[in-house]
């Protein structure tokens, strides 16, 4: 099958989305079928060998961008539809929703995967654009898959419930996987591969530091990530100045992905504390390469951790559902709570290790590409004979 996977972004930007078109497309191309990529992000014209279509506005400037996609590449998405058997759209955002539109038109099943941007309605607020991408795109596909139940009960205002299937996301096991990480017991190393974004809680664990830096004696904290944004990478930066512990923390900036797997094998705890999320992929990671995650108590990493079976849990915040809203600073008593549970699991080496086993056990059971890969591809048959 000729399949056309279409997202606002893609490689070289780095992101939950962009590595799961990205390894999707891998995973499909081992199926047999044949895959390219259509998206609005800057950049080669093949990814691993992957044939991409870049088409140059910002899905960020939607009245901009709409006048200018219909003068000027209307043609080419057409073709790219044409070309293929099905479409694969990612996100309810932009491209979601022209592209299903014309696929619609030019009657070429399409299938839709939620990520969270576009379809949570804290994503969207009172946004009259984005509620409109979000309309179309949900409107114009024959099938969802939602990465968590949380967006599948968004879906289900728009599509009848018998069109969508929850499939997470997945990780490629095989490559992230333990490589002789020696646990001296000694020095904490601490990681975060975040987006720099404030619902990534990036922020949360910073404003834990003096804490877990005044009760620990030798610690490594490392930020692994980059966001769209200077002014929140300044934020932090200053927020770390203000607590004192600039010798503990390091920013590494965007670090590509294949190279994350050295940063989790050499890092004690990996902390996850976002306001929202679907089925974070960099967690998945993280629990593929048995490393011990702490993680903030919504309903996405109580899904994956098992209700604190394979990683630790931190009530952050007064609900368990995702908001895209995340607040810059959080009641001490919650970042109190973030430090202790670090320490806690500092402490506690043998407890650190069995999560660790169990969190990489789960993965590899439930979320290796071969798996969600096929699953995905069962979707694909429903609507393409």
């Amino acid at each position: 099958m000729k399949i056309g996977m279409v997202s606002d972004t893609f490689h070289p930007k780095v992101g939950g989305a962009e590595i799961h078109v990205k390894e999707l497309s891998k995973a499909l191309r081992n199926r047999g079928h044949e895959v390219s990529v259509l998206t609005f992000t800057d950049g080669n014209d093949t990814v691993e060998e992957l044939p991409v279509t870049r088409l140059q506005y910002s899905p960020w400037d939607p009245t901009t961008g709409v006048a200018t996609l219909l003068t000027n590449d209307i043609g080419k998405i057409a073709a790219f539809i044409r070309n293929h058997d099905l479409i694969h759209t990612h996100y309810t955002f932009m491209s979601s929703a022209i592209v299903g539109v014309l696929s619609s038109i030019l009657r070429t099943p399409m299938v839709t995967t939620l990520h969270g941007l576009g379809t949570l309605d804290s994503s969207v607020s009172d946004s009259v654009h984005k509620k409109t991408f979000r309309r179309l795109s949900f409107l114009s596909t024959q099938r969802i898959i939602s990465t968590s139940e949380e967006m599948a009960s968004v879906a289900e205002r728009y599509v009848p419930d018998d069109i969508i299937t929850v499939i997470p996301n997945a990780v490629d096991t095989g490559y992230f996987k333990p490589q002789g990480h020696q646990d001296s017991g000694e020095t904490l190393t601490i990681l975060s591969v975040r987006r720099l974004n404030p619902k990534n809680g990036v922020q949360y664990l910073i404003d834990a530091s003096p804490t877990i830096c005044e009760r620990v004696e030798d610690v490594e904290i490392i930020i692994a990530g980059n966001g769209g944004k200077d002014e929140m990478m300044e934020y932090l930066k200053n927020r770390v100045v203000e607590h004192g512990t600039e010798e503990h923390i390091s920013f590494l900036g965007e670090v590509p992905n294949e190279q994350t797997r050295d940063l989790y094998d050499r890092s004690d705890i990996v902390v996850f504390p976002s306001s929202a999320e679907s089925t974070s992929i960099a967690c998945l990671e993280a629990m593929s390469m048995q490393c011990a995650v702490v993680a903030s108590d919504i309903s996405a990493y109580r899904s994956m951790l098992g209700s604190g079976k394979r990683g630790v849990l931190v009530e952050l915040f007064d609900r368990n559902t995702s908001d895209y809203d995340a607040p810059m600073i959080l009641p001490e008593e919650r970042i109190q709570s973030l430090a202790e549970s670090i320490i806690s699991l500092y402490e506690n080496p043998e407890r650190r290790q069995n999560l660790g086993r169990e969190a990489r056990e789960y993965v590899v059971t439930n979320h290796d590409w071969s798996i969600i890969a096929e699953k995905i591809e069962e979707e694909y048959y429903s609507v393409h004979g």
